[in-house]
This record gives C-alpha cells, sequence and structure tokens, in this order.
C-alpha cells in the first residue's frame, strides 16, 4: 500500500478510540460490543500509520526499526484479539484476554519508543517529526489529568486528545511523497 491509501485508512478510522470511549459509557446491552468494534477499527488505522512510519523508513532503517515494527504488530494483532473478545463473549478472566488486554498500553510504550526514532532519524521535517511523539503521550496526559479532572472527564479531554494526534499522523502519512526505491544493481551481461 501507498501512503495515500494508508493515509486515508488511518484518517477515517482515527476518531475511533474516543468513539470507543463515548459508547463504552452507555449501559446499553449492545454498547459493549459497538464500543470494541470501534477499538478494532483504531487499531487498523494505527496499525497503517505505523506500516507507513516503517516503509518510509522514518524509524530508522536498521534492525532495530524492523524489530520495533514487528513488535508493534505483535501488540496490535494481541489487542484486536482482545477487541474480539469484547465484540463476542464479553470481558473474560483468563490469562490470554489479560495478556490481550495489557497489549494496549504496551503498544501505547512501543509508540513512545517509535516517537523517539522519528525524532532521531530527522526524515520528517517541521510538525511532521513531533507527531508520532504526540501520540505516544495520550496516556500520560490521560493520567496526569485524572487526579485534577476525576476520570470521565480526563477520559473525554484524552480522547478528542487522542482524535487530534492521531488524525495529524493520519495527515502527515497522507502527505509524505512516496519513498524512491533505489533499484537494484543488475549484473550487466
Amino acid at each position: 500500500m501507498n501512503n495515500r491509501t494508508l493515509g486515508i485508512i488511518a484518517l477515517v478510522f482515527s476518531p475511533c478510540l474516543q468513539l470507543m470511549g463515548m459508547v463504552g459509557f452507555s449501559k446499553a446491552p449492545w454498547a459493549e460490543s459497538v464500543s470494541a468494534g470501534f477499538g478494532l477499527l483504531f487499531l487498523v488505522g494505527w496499525a497503517c500509520s505505523a506500516t507507513a512510519l516503517r516503509h518510509n523508513r522514518l524509524t530508522g532503517s536498521g534492525r532495530g526499526a524492523q524489530v520495533l515494527y514487528t513488535a508493534q504488530l505483535t501488540l496490535f494483532a494481541l489487542a484486536s484479539m482482545q477487541q474480539v473478545f469484547d465484540m463476542t463473549v464479553g470481558r473474560q478472566q483468563h490469562l490470554v484476554y489479560f495478556v490481550a488486554d495489557m497489549a494496549w498500553p504496551g503498544s501505547m510504550a512501543l509508540m513512545l519508543i517509535a516517537g523517539v526514532a522519528v525524532l532521531r532519524t530527522r526524515m520528517w521535517a517541521g510538525w511532521r517529526r513531533f507527531v508520532p511523539l504526540a501520540c505516544a503521550l495520550f496516556l500520560p496526559v490521560f493520567f496526569a489529568l485524572v487526579p485534577v479532572l476525576g476520570r470521565d472527564v480526563a477520559a473525554s479531554i484524552a480522547g478528542w486528545y487522542t482524535v487530534g494526534a492521531w488524525g495529524l499522523l493520519a495527515y502527515a502519512v497522507l502527505s509524505t511523497p512516496e519513498p524512491k526505491l533505489v533499484p537494484a544493481l543488475v549484473p550487466a551481461k
């Protein structure tokens, strides 16, 4: 997929974490399934952004960048599994569910590493360089706001923060020119 396609998918799904939270507050019988569906869509968009970061070598071109990307995709898959559990059978009390549930904060921690990597590579200029790091600051913003504003208000503010941060990341991906691939050297005949 190219940057335009990855960016459009990420942009369309960037509000889904906020929608997940908003629907999750409802006590309706369908709310947990719909909320989990929004979470799954958000993960798809986030994976598209991570793929674009890797495709464009924005987190680096070495082994560390490949390991980071592989770890991100692994955690996205686990977090997606938790969303599927929530959509189908609801919250569970077993180890697989717990591990899948912990993939969400683990993904945020890896986004922090990706954000620092993007800053270090200096392949994006201007505001774009800071956007992946801004995405990663979602959890610290939330935890900083909870004691001051309470959990519900903090969740709402942090939710809108994710809409903006992940929307900017999607736009940064969408507006990034495709990398120029160097053709492999082919021996002359």
